[in-house]
């Protein structure tokens, strides 16, 4: 058998990566010995031109930019490095973004003083060195006299194409304040002082943000009988934030021991109240988030369940959920459709599950319904709040109140009337034991209206 004296092998990498190849020549079943290998790299196939910014290779002819700068269409080379310069003031925070396809060619991106060891890959101020599409950094200059800086993109070495074009942003501006109220005030402001209290959430409500300079207010009604149950969750590393509660007729919002009802006030994560109106007359609240003294600002997550009452009836059994016990259910307020206060509560549901309630004239059971892994214990035309569906959060519960005048159905929201029973039940999202998402019910209740 002969063999032609020389072959040719293209190789073509599709990555970003250096990638390592072997090349294995064999003959008549041996290793071809003293077989002349000549490898010879071919062009890289990405062509990313030239950008007008050239000649900016070195931290000496770093190209001068003013802010806010913004580019595109620009090109860096493995052997032509690009650097911009810019000052930086004191007290002013840099930004600088690179947009490109990781997929081309990997990109980083380097901040240097332009005074001191400029260009390598150690002594920088600031680097972003991801194997992602596009980087960023933000710099902030601490000191009292302005900084000249070098910025500065090239193209990682390990990449296989030699170039890439890529999409440049500067800007200078002061840093932001997480303390600003412009910057991160929640939407339930202006909530700052007792007579401004906006009216709770019931549930869980996230992202909220107070300072010290602007706490924050809630107001709620609590029947007699009902209790309140209100938690926020922050980290107190961050600041340390304190609770309390006044009656609305009273002293509101001067802090520990002056005449609040109930206060959680430790030096942890998190705070709680519980409280029960054990009189006679419903009682407006104010609840107060309050940063302790020593502290600025701080996000949190609040929630509020108002239970207790005892009106109407609980029925049906349902099965266990996640959580290893049965789902709740509970009504507050009264049964009155003139006054139009019904509360529905449903506790001892998985953590950070979705769910919602359930309304109709009929009762009934179906087991494990729509495949649940527990009971519909209603029947008939069955109406869903689908605007009110919750998060269960930490706690693992939910609470709506219940407009009488708009009860759901499946034809649409109905008015319900004095001397109607009423059935309710809540539905959840649950895993089953394997791991598989599926559902489950609260036990149900029933409500007698009256007039």
């Amino acid at each position: 058998m002969t063999f032609p004296r020389s072959k040719s092998v293209a190789l073509r990498s599709t990555g970003p990566r250096l990638q390592t190849l072997a090349l294995l020549l064999l003959g008549a079943g041996e290793l071809l010995g003293g077989t002349a290998l000549a490898w010879t790299p071919l062009r890289s196939p990405v062509q990313c031109g030239e950008d007008n910014l050239e000649n900016n290779d070195s931290c000496a002819t770093a190209r001068r930019i003013s802010t806010p700068f913004s580019a595109s269409g620009l090109a860096v080379y493995k052997t032509d490095n690009d650097y911009y310069s810019v000052t930086v003031p004191p007290g002013q925070e840099l930004q600088v973004d690179i947009f490109f396809s990781d997929a081309v060619a990997d990109l980083d991106l380097f901040v240097y003083d332009l005074s001191g060891a400029c260009g390598g890959l150690l002594n920088y101020l600031s680097n972003s060195i991801s194997s992602s599409d596009d980087e960023a950094i933000t710099w902030l200059n601490t000191g009292t006299a302005p900084v000249d800086v070098a910025i500065k993109v090239l193209v990682y070495p390990g990449s296989i194409a030699l170039c890439n074009n890529y999409d440049m942003q500067v800007t200078i501006a002061p840093p932001v304040n997480p303390c600003d109220p412009n910057a991160s005030d929640d939407p339930f402001e202006d909530n700052d002082v007792c007579m401004a209290a906006h009216p709770a959430p019931l549930g869980l409500t996230r992202d909220l943000w107070v300072s010290r300079d602007d706490p924050d207010f809630w107001s709620f009604t609590v029947q007699p009988g009902e209790a309140i149950d209100a938690q926020i969750f922050f980290s107190d590393v961050l600041s340390d934030l304190d609770l309390f509660l006044y009656d609305a007729s009273g002293p509101c919002g001067d802090g520990f021991q002056t005449g609040e009802l109930a206060s959680g006030f430790t030096q942890t994560d998190n705070e709680r109240i519980i409280w029960s109106n054990t009189g006679t007359t419903a009682r407006l609240l104010i609840l107060h988030v309050n940063v302790f003294e020593n502290s600025s600002c701080n996000f949190y997550d609040m929630e509020l369940d108002i239970a207790g009452g005892g009106i109407g009836s609980n029925y049906c059994l349902t099965n266990v959920n996640s959580t290893g016990v049965v789902g709740l259910i509970s009504a507050a307020g009264t049964t009155s459709r003139s006054l139009n206060n019904l509360r529905l509560s449903a506790k001892q549901l998985p953590q950070n599950a979705f769910g919602f309630f359930l309304a109709s004239l009929d009762q009934g059971f179906v087991p494990n319904a729509g495949g649940s892994e527990g009971n519909l214990c209603l029947g008939g035309s069955i109406g869903r709040f689908n605007d009110q569906i919750l998060n269960t959060g930490g706690g693992g519960r939910i609470a709506i109140n219940v407009n009488l005048g708009a009860v759901p159905q499946p034809t649409g929201s109905i008015n319900a009337m004095a001397g109607q029973t009423w059935h309710f039940q809540a539905w959840h999202r649950d895993v089953t034991a394997a791991g598989a998402t599926s559902s489950n019910f609260s036990n149900a209740i029933r409500v007698v209206l009256t007039n």
